[in-house]
């Protein structure tokens, strides 16, 4: 049974969001996509940005959870979209894929 464990991410402005630094993005790749653990889509429409982290064990997402250089620019996007008014919300759900289940 394949499960999805997935966070999303979804910003009320494309004009306004927080701009990854490069050295974050990098990090995320060696780290998270180049491995496995997590794949990652983004989405922009009427002027919402949607990105989509799925992890392929809970460990992984758990991992991501309490990583300390992603904990940190975590701080620094939600001072950002605070200071520019962006409201984000972030939602955790595991789904299973044979019986479409979602455990939040």
């Amino acid at each position: 049974m394949r499960k999805d464990i997935i966070m999303k991410f979804t910003a009320a402005t494309v004009e306004n969001t927080y701009i990854t630094p490069v050295e974050i993005k990098e990090y995320i790749k060696t780290t998270y996509l180049d491995t496995g653990k997590m794949t990652e889509t983004k989405t922009e429409a009427d002027s919402i940005v949607t990105k989509t982290l799925t992890f392929d064990t809970v460990e992984s997402k758990v991992e991501w959870l309490e990583d300390a250089t992603l904990l940190a620019n975590g701080e620094n996007r939600i001072q950002f979209n605070q200071n520019k008014g962006v409201t984000e919300t972030i939602e955790n759900r595991t789904q299973t894929m044979e019986t479409n289940e979602i455990t939040v």
